[in-house]
């Protein structure tokens, strides 16, 4: 399942009230109500809003989704590892259509959610464990690895799949399966963070973009990442392409 900032989605700050997250809500959903907004991602815009409220509105799932989706750290990441993963570039923004992006060996199936997500805030985070249907994949270290199963005659029912490995094959990371899209808002470069995502002592909260990146690593362009720059206050609109 790939990640979502519902406090950006909402408008609100990590810290705001139950109130504050229900007006922000209400005001939100008003404006983008596909019976009466005039834009042209009200549908996917309100679809977004509802289950962004949906979650923070509830005391413990907001506890969880923080737990567990920290918006990060302003920690220093170790030069060298950390780097950009194989380009890929989407132009331009189709509503509503999902896309597939190949970054050998990796071949992401995005969808159009997923691919609104990544064009309006720069970030897409998830999980994508397989290459293949027998092959894993490590996010960090690029290790690849293969699980056979077990031979079956005709008469026989197949075997239930193997659970999927708790840690890397060959650096014993617990998130392998974790990976980070990155969307530069001036080249329309999409590329994956390849490395340490998180800090190494607990609670492993996640890295910022641009301390991972502070620069686009293809154009060399700063403030790349429309989801860094709704954090730091830099309410600029997308440039155009």
């Amino acid at each position: 399942m790939a990640f979502s900032n519902y406090y950006q989605i909402l408008g609100v700050s990590s810290s705001a009230s139950e109130e504050e997250i229900k007006a922000a809500y209400r005001q939100q959903v008003k404006h983008y109500h596909p019976d009466t907004s005039s834009e042209p991602d009200a549908a996917a815009r309100f679809i977004e809003l509802h289950a962004a409220y949906e979650l923070l509105s509830d005391a413990i799932k907001r506890q969880e989704y923080d737990e567990l989706y920290g918006l990060g750290v302003g920690g220093t990441v170790v030069p060298g590892t950390v780097r950009a993963g194989r380009r890929h570039a989407i132009p331009h923004y189709v509503p509503a259509a999902p896309v597939v992006i190949q970054m050998n060996p990796i071949v992401y199936s995005l969808a159009a959610e997923e691919v609104y997500t990544l064009f309006r805030q720069g970030v897409l985070r998830g999980r994508a464990p397989k290459m293949e249907s027998t092959a894993y994949y490590c996010h960090r270290c690029q290790h690849r690895w293969f699980v056979f199963l077990p031979p079956t005659n005709s008469r026989s029912a197949p075997p239930p799949p193997p659970p999927a490995p708790t840690r890397c094959a060959h650096c014993q990371a617990a998130d392998w399966s974790e990976f980070l899209l990155l969307r530069c808002r001036h080249c329309s470069a999409v590329f994956e963070a390849e490395g340490p995502l998180r800090e190494e002592l607990p609670p492993g909260r996640l890295f910022f973009p641009y301390t991972l990146f502070p620069q686009c690593p293809y154009c060399q362009k700063p403030h790349w990442c429309m989801a860094e720059e709704l954090r730091l206050g830099n309410t600029q609109s997308e440039p155009a392409s």
